[in-house]
């Protein structure tokens, strides 16, 4: 008896079933999540290629029918055995669970991300479990490294004598450092979402204008992505401005507009700009200072031999254009010749000794006039002992030593002007007593004889007075020409005299002083 029943629909309904089974094999086998089923009994009845990779096994079925314990140390086997007792009898799955496995003290330890899910059958009874675990020790090790990198930027920030500050989009500090918080005078617990638009800081320009948002740095960069650098800013709080000099860059992220931020640096610079105005104010005091003393200024470099020059030098020395970093060449071609051996020689001396420097010489500037200088300048010692440099002054004495020579002169004038009214008073003691002594005799001759002297001796004697009386008249003349002399009021007026007669009289009366009797002889030809 044959009986023949049409299967291929049976047949058709196996190849689907085992074309679905190669289908789903061939997909979990190229996953490299590790994945497997295990019955209620704990026996591997599936799992894929990446699971028998991990134990080092090429066929994709070679752990079938293995138990946990077949697999894994015992203390490990107890806790994933444990752990798929629970989810077979509470049915409940336990999802992205992250274990640390030992495999082995030879191969160490990774981590593992883990999902296990009860399997039911057709009915809905709980027939084993399945598994899916995904080797995230390199997530691990890369989010350490992370975190670590943070820490490292966490305390960098932190450690940082410039201010940092992050600021989101909305204008609000989300990241602070100590620095930054000293440098803005706010305390820390206040400062995290604070804006820098609000009313917790007042921020001024360096003319104390209030910053606008159109100028405000922040929200320049925020609003336009362009850096912002070296902003000088006024920060203004409980009475107290801070003054900074402030950078702003754009941090963009892919994640849309609202991820944009911040990144500001900041720098206390309060006590900077009070330095910095107290050193204008003595450069100021310092320029009104060699200016109303006329004193110039350099700084010459040993090493290079190069000077700094200030206007004030450049004036002395009659440069023009000036000229502020001077050879030393040229410095030297302007000291007068017959100066320059002793200069040389004063400026090494002050260099190895490192006294101060004292010249007085005279230059020859590029006009070809001879000016005086005095100058004076400090040797800056290096830790060695050497001179790093000298920085001094010069001073145009030129006039001093003009009106020097002008007063020596007029003093050795004066001198011999003086000298010559001592011998004129001393002649002219002389030339007094000779007519007096004459006006005596004549005037006793007529007062004890006049009874007796005919008229013409008596006219005689008369006469002789009047002569002595002009005589006396012309020396106090002479004399009161030299008052006049002196006080350089003295008129010329030339008349004709005989030479022979005068020199004479003079040569007479300079033999007649004691002291020169004798010393003085005239010798002269009247016919010449």
């Amino acid at each position: 008896v044959c009986t023949i029943r049409d299967i291929t629909e049976r047949q058709q309904l196996q190849l689907a079933v085992a074309e679905e089974r190669n289908l789903l094999r061939t997909v979990i086998d190229t996953m490299q999540e590790r994945i497997y089923v295990r019955n209620k009994a704990g026996r591997m009845i599936l799992h894929n290629q990446a699971l028998a990779d991990a134990f080092g096994q090429k066929e994709s079925d070679a752990l079938n029918g293995k138990t946990l314990y077949d697999l894994f140390p015992p203390d490990l086997a107890a806790q994933f055995a444990n752990d798929d007792a629970e989810i077979i009898e509470t049915g409940e799955a336990k999802r992205n669970i992250e274990e640390y496995v030992v495999l082995s003290p030879e191969t160490g330890g990774k981590w593992m991300l883990t999902s296990r899910l009860p399997i039911r059958n057709l009915q809905g009874d709980i027939t084993g479990m399945v598994g899916v675990t995904r080797d995230i020790s390199q997530l691990k090790a890369n989010e350490r490294a992370l975190q670590e990198s943070e820490r490292t930027y966490r305390t960098t920030i932190a450690a940082m004598s410039e201010g940092i500050l992050l600021i989101n989009a909305k204008g609000e500090i989300i990241l602070c450092n100590k620095s930054a918080e000293r440098a803005l005078n706010f305390p820390s617990e206040g400062i995290i979402g604070t804006q820098l638009t609000g009313s917790e800081l007042c921020l001024i320009r360096e003319d104390g204008q209030l910053f606008t948002l159109e100028d405000n740095p922040v929200l320049v960069t925020l609003m336009t992505g362009e850096p912002q650098s070296n902003v000088i800013m006024g920060v203004v709080r409980g009475g107290e401005t801070r003054w900074i000099s402030l950078n702003a860059r754009l941090i963009d992220h892919e994640d849309g507009p609202e991820s944009l931020a911040v990144v500001v640096t900041l720098k206390d610079i309060t006590k900077e700009l009070a330095d910095e105005q107290a050193l204008r104010l003595s450069e100021e005091r310092l320029k009104l200072a060699t200016n109303a003393g006329q004193i110039g200024v350099w700084d010459s470099d040993i090493e290079t031999g190069s000077s700094l020059w200030d206007e004030r030098t450049n004036e002395i020395y009659e440069i023009d254009p000036p000229v502020h970093n001077v050879e030393r060449g040229f410095w030297q071609s302007c000291i007068h010749p017959d100066d320059r051996e002793y200069v040389r020689e004063t400026t090494v001396l002050a260099m190895q000794t490192g006294e101060t420097l004292n010249l007085e010489y005279r230059i020859i500037t590029p006009r070809g006039n001879i000016k005086y200088i005095r100058g004076r300048g400090q040797p800056i010692m290096r830790p060695d002992g050497t001179v790093e440099r000298i920085i001094g002054i010069d001073i145009d004495v030129t006039q001093d030593k003009l009106n020097a020579a002008a007063l020596q002169q007029a003093l050795e004038s004066e001198k011999e002007l003086s000298e010559l009214k001592s011998r004129f008073v001393s002649m002219a003691s002389h030339e007094f007593r000779t007519p007096l002594a004459t006006i005596l005799a004549a005037a006793e001759t007529l007062t004890y004889f006049r009874n007796n002297l005919s008229e013409d001796a008596i006219e005689d004697r008369l006469e002789k007075i009047r002569s002595q009386v002009d005589r006396m008249k012309d020396i106090i003349t002479d004399v009161l020409e030299i008052s006049r002399m002196q006080a350089g009021q003295a008129r010329f007026d030339p008349s004709l005299n005989d030479m022979q007669s005068l020199c004479s009289e003079v040569v007479d009366n300079l033999c007649s002083l004691p002291g020169y009797t004798g010393r003085v002889r005239l010798q002269s030809d009247a016919s010449r």
